[in-house]
């Protein structure tokens, strides 16, 4: 019987704006008035249809084995909902700029100083960026959906980080190793529900491989690869790379036509479902079987939910085809370039002028900063720094935000926020100019970050249309 609090989860998902925004981001080819390719919104139903199905035939393999398990269907389908709820505007290509900027591999034009001591302090990834928004969705969502969004996307960097304290905050450490980021993965997200004890008896952050605890969560993320290889070939495909299609799923069709791009499809979803589930029953039986008297039998710390190896194959087969000829196809470059030249612009304007900011994220940041110890300073500065601030208007600046003299409080308005840009913006300039004049990390850095990283979480909200009316708005002009 699925829990009460999944069920919850569910709707929670399923009713949040944040979800009903899948339906204007784009999962590849970007979408035009009358467009029926896919959008992240559809992307997350198919993902959702595939997981439920290997999920019901798997749940059916067991019945008739006579075997203990079951698998939640609220939960694979809580999970496969959620698990793009972070992505950017403009598909993966949005995810990139951001974590350029971010961690400083993009200077934004010389706008942000790319010494080694600035960079890689921030990183920005769809499936982080998942989990703060469902922490803001619901901050008792369970940690099986919350393990699950993380894990079903493939993990390349070790040195990622999660804020330790405050799942909705992010933050700034050094490196991890692949053992510590494991830590600090799980730990922020599910030390609430007093789970960590478990994780660690199991040896869980000692496994090698990156995968979902739950078998659920394990399901939608080879579900998501399923329903990519279907969406890439069939918004993509074109008629010259017919014939490589059905090589590689070594399909015996005489001619094109669009009976047989379905059976592509077709054959795709379901020689590919029968495959996992068969391999995967396999893999659960003998996990239980060795661990039948651990938790380990309910908690998986090894990725049993996978394909063949004959499958595997045409699996990466399928991948580095799409990745040559249709993910870098000409149509898919010019609109990759355009989707990263206005997140680029958009984010230089919130950068230079935090008046385009909506009001909540500058008292939501301000509200921060002022909890800072704002007179604790390094003395480190460079002499083009001590040229513009001595100590006294460096005191000066952070006692007002202190104060709270950023905020207009003497007039009876009806406005929620006033601001006085004045304090706000010699605030900024002074962090700005810390950035750009001195290569050390000191604490105005660490409170500049979080501007930056507000400045990223808003954009990554954005839908396409919103991004592109943004920038119209901002520099009056279409693109």
């Amino acid at each position: 019987m699925p829990s009460v609090r999944i069920i919850k989860d569910l709707e929670s998902i399923t009713f949040s704006s944040e979800f009903r925004k899948l339906q204007n981001k784009t999962q590849l080819f970007y979408q035009t008035i009358g467009s029926r390719v896919r959008t992240r919104l559809t992307h997350s139903i198919e993902v959702r249809f595939i997981a439920n199905k290997i999920a019901l035939k798997l749940n059916e393999k067991f019945l008739n084995s006579s075997k203990k398990t079951s698998l939640d269907l609220f939960l694979v389908d809580a999970i496969a909902l959620a698990h793009d709820i972070g992505h950017t505007p403009f598909g993966h290509v949005g995810e990139r700029v951001i974590n350029d900027v971010f961690s400083r591999e993009d200077c934004l034009g010389n706008l942000l100083n790319t010494s080694n001591d600035k960079k890689n302090k921030l990183f920005f990834k769809h499936n982080i960026n998942s989990l703060r928004l469902l922490y803001n969705i619901n901050n008792k969502i369970s940690w099986q959906v919350l393990d699950g969004v993380i894990c079903h996307t493939k993990i390349r960097k070790w040195d990622e980080s999660i804020c330790k304290d405050d799942p909705a905050k992010i933050i700034l450490d050094n490196k991890l190793s692949k053992n510590d980021y494991l830590v600090n993965k799980i730990d922020p997200f599910l030390s609430f529900v007093g789970i960590n004890k478990l994780l660690k008896e199991q040896d869980y952050y000692n496994s090698k491989e990156v995968s979902s605890l739950s078998l659920e969560g394990q399901i939608v993320s080879i579900a998501d690869e399923v329903a990519q290889r279907i969406s890439d070939i069939n918004d993509g495909i074109q008629s010259r790379y017919y014939n490589k299609i059905k090589e590689i799923l070594l399909m015996d069709l005489d001619k094109e036509t669009d009976n047989d791009r379905i059976l592509i499809e077709d054959k795709i979803k379901t020689s590919f479902i029968d495959d996992i589930v068969n391999n995967s029953y396999n893999n659960i039986v003998n996990y239980q079987a060795e661990y039948s008297s651990s938790l380990r039998a309910t908690v998986y710390r090894k990725k049993l939910i996978s394909f063949s190896n004959t499958y595997k194959s045409v699996n990466n087969d399928l991948e580095k085809f799409i990745l040559c000829h249709i993910a870098q196809s000409e149509e898919i470059r010019k609109s990759d370039s355009r989707s990263r030249f206005v997140i680029r612009q958009i984010f230089k304007a919130f950068y230079n002028d935090i008046t385009l900011l909506p009001d909540e994220i500058i008292y939501d940041y301000f509200n921060i900063i002022k909890n800072f110890n704002l007179l604790k300073f390094d003395s480190n500065f460079s002499q083009e720094f001590k040229a513009k601030y001595n100590y006294d208007k460096i005191r000066e600046i952070c006692k007002t935000i202190k104060k709270d003299e950023w905020q207009i409080k003497n007039y009876q308005l009806k406005e929620k926020n006033v601001f006085d840009f004045g304090v706000i913006n010699t605030f900024l300039n002074l962090l700005r100019d810390n950035d750009k004049y001195n290569d050390g990390f000191n604490n105005f850095d660490y409170m500049l970050y979080i501007y930056i990283s507000k400045i990223g979480f808003y954009i990554a909200s954005m839908t396409d249309n919103e991004a592109s009316y943004i920038y119209n708005e901002i520099y009056g002009h279409n693109i």
